[in-house]
């Protein structure tokens, strides 16, 4: 299984889990480099006279090793010492080998003892606390050898300057490099900073846009983002347009009611004992009924889209919950000179479900009755359990809808054609409200053509309670 905060070069552990050790790495080699450029030089000098009185006689002592066996040399030139303060070593002429008369000092400058071998005259090399004369040419046993005696112990200079400079040294670089590190963190940062506070001084068109490719998790936050503002955009434009729908639905019966007042305004003045017609007062009830229906469907949706409306969720028997509504619905579909045909799948009617039975009862009426209005002649109702939820599809044999409408439908006071207008009844809000009652309960709604003709819409619920009002939540 991949972990996406642990992938090793586009996320952030990752990255600063490699550049921690590439920035540890540098420093350290920056700080050898440094150690090495400011360490003690190598100098060569002229041996005083008691240098060279010291060599000759360590050079005669050797000459009389009787064999040319290394051990037997090694014990000679140990010997001559005895202390650190006097040490002694040679290197043989052919071979080049060295063979030390004690143990090697961890850094042995070998290169600058094999270019002073065949040197004539003796001299002086110091380096740090070493301090060897030589070289002087001896035989032992037929074999030709060059001789160095010294010292490694002497006193050490401070290192507190050269620790002071390494430290400055490893400090710069890991400042660049961790500068480098955080620039690469913070300017994606103040792009996403940037875009978001357009769209929080209202510019709901501002999208980021990274100025260098990435893969990693500024890449997701900015991908994340733009989803925000493109969601924030739509639901403005939602607002606005809801907004336009209201006044422009409840305008047309504020005007009829306005023109019904005028009327009987003037038929008053005209004649103050002249009684108002049937048909006037009916126009006024029914506009007034009208905007009552519309104003509390509005207040119904708003109630739900914040979650004020409280969800009460319990078992019941689904047939016994939709009885009576389908019962109903039959006596208006007869009314109307049509049909409501129910079928129940997979003994549907006996199974319970946990939902909100009144949210749910009008969801299905706005749905069975909308289908009733526009059917030409039959209403199918299919209930059916299946997957651990409840299918409900109601069909009509109507016009339908156009294709393109199909997403659009279920938006508040959205109207597909004229044969579906304000003055067929209907306020554009049965859909919507529905919409979000089967989404407060965790379920889906959607709406297909049916063949040859008609539309198509589907409910699923589901049966347990475990994805009830997830919204709320």
């Amino acid at each position: 299984m991949r972990i996406p905060w642990l992938h090793w070069r586009n996320s952030f552990f990752g990255r600063i889990f490699l550049w921690f050790w590439f920035v540890t790495l540098t420093s350290l080699a920056a700080g050898v480099l440094v150690a090495n450029l400011l360490g003690p030089e190598e100098e060569i000098t002229v041996p005083t006279v008691e240098q060279l009185t010291l060599l000759e006689r360590a050079a005669e002592r050797l000459q009389r090793t009787p064999t040319m066996s290394v051990n037997r040399l090694q014990r000679a030139l140990n010997q001559m010492g005895g202390s650190r303060e006097r040490l002694a070593f040679v290197i043989d002429m052919q071979s080049k080998a060295f063979i030390y008369g004690f143990k090697p000092p961890a850094r042995v400058q070998l290169d600058t003892y094999l270019q002073l071998i065949n040197e004539v005259e003796p001299v002086v090399i110091t380096k740090g606390v070493t301090r060897f004369i030589g070289p002087k040419r001896i035989e032992i046993a037929g074999r030709d050898y060059s001789l160095f005696i010294g010292t490694t112990r002497l006193p050490r200079e401070s290192r507190i300057k050269l620790f002071v400079v390494i430290g400055v040294v490893a400090v710069l670089v890991s400042g660049l490099l961790c500068y480098w590190l955080a620039r690469s963190f913070a300017q994606p940062l103040g792009e996403i900073q940037s875009t978001t506070t357009k769209l929080a001084r209202g510019d709901l068109t501002a999208r980021v846009s990274l100025s260098h490719r990435r893969d990693d998790e500024f890449s997701q936050l900015s991908d994340e983002t733009n989803k925000m503002a493109e969601q924030l955009q739509h639901l403005f434009s939602e607002h606005q347009r809801f907004l336009a729908d209201v006044s422009h639905e409840l305008r047309s019966p504020l005007t009829r009611l306005q023109m019904a007042i005028g009327i009987a305004e003037q038929t008053l003045e005209a004649s103050p004992e002249t009684q108002f017609d049937a048909n006037l007062i009916q126009r006024v009830v029914k506009e007034a009924d009208q905007m009552e229906k519309m104003i509390g469907q509005l207040l119904w949706l708003s109630r739900h889209e914040a979650r004020l409306e409280q969800f009460s969720a319990e078992s019941i028997e689904i047939g016994s919950l939709t009885f009576e509504m389908l019962e109903d619905l039959q006596f208006e579909a007869i009314g109307q000179g049509k049909i409501v045909q129910i079928d129940w799948q997979n003994d549907a009617d006996h199974q319970s479900i946990v939902i909100d039975s009144e949210m749910v009862l009008q969801a299905l009426e706005n749905i069975c009755r909308n289908a009733i209005k526009y059917a030409a002649h039959q209403v199918d109702i299919t209930f059916n359990v299946a997957d651990s939820g409840l299918n409900i599809a109601i069909s009509d044999d109507g016009t339908g809808v156009a294709a393109t409408d199909l997403s659009k439908i279920f938006m508040p006071f959205y109207r597909t054609d004229s044969s579906r207008n304000r003055d067929s009844g209907g306020t554009g809000l049965g859909l919507s409200i529905a919409q979000r009652a089967i989404e407060r309960h965790g379920g889906t709604i959607t709406a297909n053509l049916r063949q040859p003709n008609g539309l198509t819409v589907s409910i699923w619920l589901p049966m347990s309670s475990e994805n009830k009002d997830v919204a709320s939540h």
